[in-house]
């Protein structure tokens, strides 16, 4: 896996459990896209990526591996990495923690398209370079 270079923190709430108090599985991707709009209003610009008036960046893949229970009432600690930077497209991972436990591993696929057209653009360059700064 490559280096990390966004963490983000949250608290699992029980509300986001089942009734054993353990991560309903759908919270997983819920986690991870905060934690990558958290990213994003950081490092690119909240309305760059989601509200930019010439291209949209739709998600085409995603997968998640669950690896141990994530309990509500802790807290959740999320590392964000590329994984790949495509001309058009971009792969992130996610791999959450909780008391030093790897909880689940979340990968994630992009995809940038023309807003008037829809049809696949090269990244722009601006974006390509913010995202490692």
């Amino acid at each position: 896996m490559e280096k990390s270079i966004f963490s983000y923190t949250s608290r699992l709430y029980f509300s986001e459990a089942d009734p054993a108090g353990i991560m309903f599985y759908s919270r997983a991707m819920e986690l991870s896209h905060k934690a990558w709009e958290e990213f994003i209003a950081e490092k690119i610009g909240w309305n760059t990526w989601f509200a930019n008036p010439d291209f949209a960046f739709p998600i085409i893949d995603s997968h998640c591996k669950f690896l141990s229970p994530c309990r509500a009432g802790q807290e959740i600690y999320i590392s964000l990495s590329i994984i790949k930077l495509g001309n058009s497209s971009l792969s992130i991972n996610f791999l959450a923690k909780q008391n030093e436990k790897d909880c689940f591993s979340q990968s994630l696929s992009f995809v940038c398209v023309d807003k008037k057209s829809f049809q696949k653009t090269d990244l722009p360059q601006d974006i390509k370079e913010n995202l490692f700064e």
